[in-house]
């Protein structure tokens, strides 16, 4: 709960649900523990860009939050895309698309 309540959650709702999502297809055990949620969440995010650096760096990028998710999906469904897709909660041609893409950081 420390980890879940000191993340800022700027996805909102959203964003909390597939952290929560994420730690349920991860997780080992009844319990979610931290090391279960995306690592972006075990982070700390700074709250404001250091003086005269107009970027904030994140520790990952959306691409590559997503590219885990969807990996861990197919590991979970056994590569069955139609309920990969369903338990992430988006269209089956859509995850075609992105099992298409280039992986983040590859281009």
């Amino acid at each position: 709960m420390e980890v879940i309540c000191a993340y800022s959650w700027p996805g909102n709702v959203r964003e909390l649900r597939n952290a929560v999502e994420h730690a349920l297809v991860l997780g080992d055990g009844a319990v979610i523990e931290p090391s279960d949620l995306p690592e972006i969440v075990r982070q700390v995010r700074p709250k404001e860009a250091p003086a005269g650096e107009g970027v904030v760096r994140l520790p990952m990028r959306l691409a590559e939050l997503e590219a885990l998710d969807i990996a861990a999906a197919m590991e979970v469904t056994g590569g069955n895309r139609t309920r990969a897709a369903a338990l992430l909660g988006i269209n089956r041609v859509t995850l075609y698309k992105k099992l298409k893409e280039e992986p983040p950081g590859q281009g």
